[in-house]
């Protein structure tokens, strides 16, 4: 019975060890199942930086060197002359027509080549399609512009730029063509007009010589017979419909000379001459004259290169602004008697009276006859 006892202890012994070793490999089992679950977080290195030379290479667009040449809104000029891919420039020059339509005012400056369709030249982006570029901001003509002093026609400077002939200037183009100059008159755009220019001029070249003015800023024209004469003249760019064009892009010499020719056709100029006595009472009554209403100010000068008249009223584009800036309006002066002074209105061969201009010690009273400018101007800016 005891060996009974014993034997029976040693046994259940025996179970009870088993059961533990059983346990032992199910918890090892659960165990290693744990660790190869994805609970568990993969341990990673560090990327390695990849070296230069082992970087894909990018394949970066060209900008097309068909794009060397002349591109012009009718206003301001771009001269691409060259283009370097690799160094990823442009060399060009600037064409500013508010200071000389036929000759650069800045010279082999340089953009920057973005991709195949953008440039930057002085910060500001020039977007391309095909061949042509557009420009939307006031200022993004700058990079075109001579960059000194004030007066720049950056108000014309947004538009669509495309490509058209180069302009050459008075020397080149009457070198090429083997003609006198190719104009009628190839400084009215440089210098005022005097008699002896103007005298011995027919009434039919100096309506010419007044479309060659508007011409030379890329003016088109209705009449077929004058679009075929500038047409074949080597430095005309035909970029703007007549209803398009806008006058304010006329520099002050052109003004005055076109009132001049005009003042000629029909022999009109005969029929208001002006005198010394004339000239003299405007040279006494120089300056600028403000309305203190509207801040209009005007300017009155003797007209020293007009055989027929005696002094100009030249009108600000805006007010507060200066008669000097571009745009401004320029009308005749005839000296009548005493203190006053007639304005005549001659645009395009039409000559009508204004109003008057009454002076008085320290001011001047104007009279329109539309209202348009009536009122009294004393003298001095704001």
């Amino acid at each position: 019975m005891k060996n009974l006892k014993k034997y029976v202890v040693l046994g259940m012994m025996s179970i009870c060890l088993t059961g533990c070793k059983e346990d032992e490999v199910q918890i090892d089992t659960e165990k290693v199942s744990i660790e190869t679950s994805g609970s568990i977080p993969v341990i990673t290195t560090e990327p390695t930086a990849i070296k230069p030379d082992e970087t894909e290479t990018v394949n970066v667009s060209l900008f097309p060197e068909s794009r060397i040449g002349f591109y012009s809104n009718g206003y301001w000029g771009m001269d691409i002359k060259a283009i370097d891919n690799d160094a990823k420039t442009v060399t060009y020059d600037g064409y500013e027509y508010a200071v000389s339509r036929e000759l650069p005012v800045c010279q082999d400056r340089t953009a920057s080549i973005v991709d195949a369709d953008t440039l930057i030249a002085s910060d500001i982006t020039i977007p391309w399609t095909e061949n042509s570029f557009t420009l939307t901001g006031t200022y993004d003509s700058a990079f075109m512009s001579s960059g000194a002093g004030s007066g720049h026609d950056y108000e014309h400077g947004p538009g669509t730029y495309v490509r058209c002939e180069k302009p050459i200037s008075s020397d080149t183009a009457g070198k090429q063509s083997g003609e006198s100059w190719e104009y009628i008159l190839p400084d009215s755009s440089r210098s005022y007009l005097t008699d002896g220019e103007i005298s011995t001029l027919t009434d039919d070249e100096l309506q010419m010589a007044i479309n060659e003015i508007y011409a030379r800023h890329g003016r088109r024209f209705q009449d077929s017979g004058i679009q075929a004469y500038f047409d074949e003249k080597s430095w005309y760019l035909g970029t703007t419909d007549p209803d398009s064009f806008d006058e304010s892009v006329l520099s002050d010499v052109e003004l005055t000379n076109i009132q001049v020719l005009s003042a000629y056709i029909g022999g009109s100029s005969a029929e208001a001459a002006s005198t010394e006595e004339g000239k003299q009472f405007f040279r006494n009554k120089e300056g600028d004259y403000t309305n203190p209403d509207t801040y209009q100010i005007v300017r009155v000068t003797a007209y020293e290169n007009s055989s027929t008249y005696d002094g100009l009223l030249i009108v600000a584009k805006n007010v507060r602004s200066s008669p000097d800036t571009a745009g401004s309006e320029y009308y005749n002066l005839r000296y009548d008697s005493g203190t006053s002074a007639t304005i005549i209105d001659e645009k395009k061969g039409q000559v009508l009276e204004r109003g008057t201009v009454d002076f008085y010690d320290g001011g001047i009273y104007i009279t329109w006859d539309t209202g348009y400018l009536t009122g009294d101007y004393p003298i001095g800016v704001p």
